[in-house]
């Protein structure tokens, strides 16, 4: 439905947020942002996904000058605890257990930095690059696992690449109850607050 009106980089290898992206026709150009995600001092979940968000974006638009650049970060937040992606299999299990018949909290931010030739006002590019950095939260309630369908769940290996070791667009569906929330908040980008941007920001026509 949509197409892109200028060159766009995607600065993430999650192929969930591509396939959000796709799925209303939008194909940007793939280059993951390496960097550190770890809380480091973060003492708030929403300042901490704000903050790798904007060093994923900045961190690939330094290395494409001329192109848009789309970057998210999404973690899990339970009794004030950061979930991001399980180290290995004890730590999945751990954290599914926390999650296990509880509501727990999914954040999401998404940044868009700009070509250098856009010159906007009010940023904070040395620069002048066009930036737009938000969260979006979403609630989410589980069902009890039991310890036997966490084994098989964890076997399958989905938790281990996901922020709170599981994902909702797969066999982690089964766990969710309901969502107070967008999905693909959830899932790892806010597709209809992150489409607005990219229309905002004149990246996005309707086709």
């Amino acid at each position: 439905m949509w197409k892109l009106t200028a060159p766009l980089i995607l600065a993430s290898a999650s192929p969930r947020r591509r396939e959000l992206l796709a799925s209303v026709g939008v194909f940007p150009e793939i280059d993951p942002a390496d960097v550190d995600e770890s809380p480091q001092d973060d003492t708030n979940p929403t300042n901490l996904v704000k903050r790798v968000t904007l060093l994923k974006a900045t961190t690939v638009a330094a290395r494409h000058k001329k192109s848009w650049v789309l970057a998210a970060d999404t973690v899990v937040v339970i009794d004030d605890e950061v979930l991001g992606k399980p180290q290995d299999v004890k730590d999945a299990e751990k954290m599914l257990m926390k999650l296990s018949g509880r509501m727990h909290t999914v954040i999401t931010g998404y940044a868009l930095v700009g070509p250098t030739d856009m010159q906007v006002a009010e940023n904070n590019l040395s620069d002048s690059r066009f930036l737009e950095i938000a969260t979006e939260q979403a609630q989410v309630n589980f069902l009890a696992i039991s310890p036997h369908i966490m084994s098989a769940y964890i076997a399958t290996g989905e938790p281990l690449d996901k922020a709170g070791a599981y994902a909702l667009q797969g066999i982690g569906s089964a766990f969710v109850q309901s969502i107070g929330g967008a999905p693909s908040t959830v899932i790892g980008l806010p597709l209809s607050a992150t489409i607005g941007l990219l229309e905002r920001a004149g990246v996005l026509a309707v086709n």
